[in-house]
């Protein structure tokens, strides 16, 4: 009995589902909705209070036989009212792609709305067989119905078809500055969305894969015709320009809720757009590729920017892994060194050919620098590349190259233009990016400290009555000072205290009494400490008589430096000496004006073993001298038996009588003194400093024990001295203190530069 009502009840909820169904898929005004959703509520209760008469499994079971009828009722309604309806359009119809598929969006959007009530009258059933995501199970049993009838149909490459048709339409609209473009791409927006919402939970069917199938069928078709056509009608920046709107268009057209499509179209644009293009970025017979883009370069022209933005926004940005591209950067920037460096390398190197040399090597490093800065999004691998590339560069062993001497040499003639003409020029900072380049920089320093030495020596005596030797000082503190920012470490203090001790002097006048009661008038001594200035090279020199009143002046200092030895650095003391007769007067060197007295009593041709034999001087010195004299026309040159003869120039003396007398008198004369102190074990803290922090530059981090096996290996090698781990552990440190590098938190050993 009890058996026969429930199955009597069964029978009248399954009379009231269908009316249900009937309710909700006919056309009914929408004041009807509200009793329709209070009605499908009624039911789902009814349904529920029907289901918990039955125990646990009986339960379940009446869920899935409601559930079983719910299916039943939409494959009806699909049959009755939805295939008929997709029948009636002509899918295969090319000219009207685009009302098809609004057709068939209308069909399913309503059958998925309308479907939205069902949830409400089957609630209770779905929620007991399905109780995780009842909602979802719904949407799956709609779609996967759905999707069995348009198969059955066979219209689903058809619509695929109408898709890429009215996809067609739309890039085509973009390209020409139409706007009805977004009304259609809002239909296939909602084209592809459908087909990604009837793929959910689905394993039978596979549409969305078909449908990705079809599109990278046609974009792939569709991006070889334009490689074709481009790579052979248009030049590279032209090309790459092209490519570019390419990718706009895709993010206009293709921005849909799921961007799976447009990264797939956007890979078959690389993929057949630029990979293909890359061997003509590089081919010789592309009368515009990437080594002319580099080698014409200009940041101030707008056109050159946008071309290797281009360049790199699609090949260095989108494909990262695109070595061949970075590698030709770095093998172009290393090629227009190494000719720059090829035109000067059988040549004799003077001071003007270096800097041009140095002038056209600093453009060349302005120009990649701008390069990266303005084009280059990636600027830290691209300046790993500049520093790299440079390194080579600067390091070259071509020939015996020696940058540093060729740098040297351009500072010299920069400051030496700055002094003539009292006006500041900032390529003498810019040159300074060059420094870091430098491996044996140590080697380099020493260098560069004897000739910063000899500058100012030489503009101390040059500008000692000129308020622009202060202006000198600040130039010469200032590119140490960039040295500094550049290197990131502070290596230079010596050459600070040697242009410092300048600064301080007081360019006082001292008046000595000589023995033939003369009075003669000499710059306060200028005192300079011996450890921190180069070891010069020291003659024992044999003055002339004329001197022994400089050698008198030197004791004389020295008793007031409280018995401190004080030596006399006879190649950087000039004296100025007088022809009797002309009354020229000319400043020169202590040793240069010894070999002048040779010639005191008579003007004869000498060879220089017989002028090193009468001053005691070093022959190779001799002949230094002599030519540098020769070529300011204070003396004239004569070979004979392959003998190079010297004597002082007759058109500089321009004597009448054959005896000559005495030719020259000395008459002042500019001492520049050394404290020499108690020689001490050379301090390699500094060295130190510069080896940790140009290795920790380069490898960002490195574990302490490799750090000083490395830094007491480049020590031992550049300066012959063994560095002990105290005074490593104690630089590091200070490096520490000074926020150069830290320490990593978790492991005290590893070293990270900041």
């Amino acid at each position: 009995m009890k058996q026969s009502q429930n199955q009597t009840q069964f029978l009248e909820l399954q009379q009231r589902i269908s009316k249900t169904f009937s309710c909700i898929f006919e056309e009914s005004p929408s004041k009807q909705h509200k009793q329709l959703a209070k009605y499908c509520i009624q039911l789902n209760y009814d349904i529920m209070n029907f289901i918990m008469i039955f125990n646990n499994d009986q339960q379940i079971e009446m869920a899935i036989n409601f559930i079983r009828f719910f299916k039943q009722e939409i494959q009806n309604h699909i049959k009755m009212n939805i295939i008929p309806n997709l029948s009636s359009y002509n899918f295969k119809d090319k000219n009207i792609s685009f009302q098809n598929l609004q057709n068939f969006i209308q069909i399913y959007q309503k059958y998925i709305s309308k479907s939205n009530f069902l949830l409400a009258s089957i609630n209770c059933a779905i929620n007991i067989s399905h109780p995780k995501n009842p909602k979802e199970k719904l949407q799956s049993i709609l779609n996967y119905l759905f999707l069995e009838k348009i198969y059955l149909l066979k219209i689903v490459e058809q619509l695929f078809d109408n898709f890429l048709q009215t996809t067609d339409i739309v890039y085509q609209l973009v390209q020409n500055n139409q706007d009805s473009w977004q009304n259609i791409q809002q239909v296939l927006k909602q084209f592809a969305n459908i087909i990604i919402n009837l793929q959910q939970n689905q394993t039978q069917f596979n549409i969305e894969a078909e449908f990705q199938e079809s599109i990278q069928s046609y974009f792939t078709k569709k991006y070889q015709e334009q490689y074709n056509k481009w790579s052979q009608q248009v030049e590279m920046p032209l090309y790459l320009r092209k490519v570019k709107m390419e990718l706009l268009y895709n993010e206009k057209i293709l921005n849909f809720e799921n961007d799976q499509i447009k990264q797939i179209v956007d890979s078959l644009l690389k993929q057949n757009l630029l990979t293909q293009y890359t061997h003509y970025l590089f081919s010789n017979q592309n009368p515009i590729n990437l080594e002319l883009l580099l080698e014409k370069f200009n940041y101030q022209e707008g056109q050159q920017l946008e071309e290797l933005q281009l360049l790199d926004e699609l090949y260095l940005s989108l494909q990262q892994d695109d070595q061949q591209i970075k590698m030709k950067i770095k093998q172009k920037i290393i090629q227009e060194g190494e000719l720059r460096i090829l035109m000067i390398i059988d040549q004799e190197i003077t001071k003007q050919l270096a800097h041009s040399f140095i002038n056209n090597f600093t453009q060349l490093h302005q120009k990649y620098r701008k390069m990266i800065e303005t084009c280059f999004k990636d600027k830290s691998y691209f300046n790993q590349i500049l520093i790299s590339a440079f390194e080579e560069l600067v390091n070259s062993q071509l020939n015996k190259f020696d940058f540093g001497e060729l740098l040297i040499f351009f500072i010299e003639v920069e400051i030496e233009s700055i002094i003539k003409n009292e006006n500041w020029n900032t390529l003498l900072l810019d040159v300074v990016y060059l420094f870091q380049y430098i491996n044996q920089f140590h080697n380099f320093l020493f260098y560069y400290q004897n000739m910063l030495a000899l500058r100012l020596f030489k503009y101390f005596r040059i500008l000692k009555q000129n308020d622009f030797f202060q202006s000198y000082l600040k130039i010469e503190c200032q590119i140490i000072q960039n040295i500094e920012a550049i290197l990131g470490t502070a290596t230079l203090q010596s050459l600070r205290i040697m242009i410092q001790e300048f600064v301080n002097n007081n360019f006082t006048i001292y008046e000595f009494l000589t023995e033939n009661k003369k009075i003669l008038q000499a710059q306060n001594p200028l005192l300079i400490t011996e450890n921190n200035w180069p070891k010069f090279q020291q003659f024992n020199i044999e003055l002339n008589i004329e001197f022994n009143e400089i050698t008198k002046l030197k004791k004389y200092y020295e008793s007031q430096q409280e018995n401190k030895q004080i030596l006399w650095l006879d190649f950087l003391s000039y004296v100025e000496i007088e022809h009797s007769i002309s009354k020229q007067r000319i400043l020169m060197s202590i040793p240069q004006a010894i070999i002048l007295f040779v010639y005191q009593y008579e003007n004869e041709f000498k060879s220089i073993q017989m002028i090193s034999q009468i001053t005691k001087l070093d022959y190779n010195f001799i002949q230094k001298n002599c030519s540098l004299m020769k070529d300011v026309n204070i003396l004239e040159e004569v070979v004979q038996q392959d003998q190079n003869l010297f004597r002082l120039n007759q058109d500089w003396l321009d004597l009448k009588d054959s005896k000559i007398g005495n030719q020259i008198t000395t008459n002042s004369y500019i001492p520049i003194l050394k404290l020499k102190k108690k020689k001490s074990k050379r301090n390699l803290s500094n060295p130190a400093k510069a080896q940790i922090m140009k290795i920790l530059k380069i490898q960002k981090e490195i574990i302490f024990q490799d750090l000083f096996q490395i830094v007491q290996e480049n020590i031992k090698k550049s300066l012959k001295e063994e560095v002990n781990l105290a005074l490593i552990k104690q630089v590091i440190e200070e490096l520490i203190e000074n926020n150069y590098l830290e320490r990593n938190t978790s492991n005290p050993d590893l070293l990270k530069y900041v």
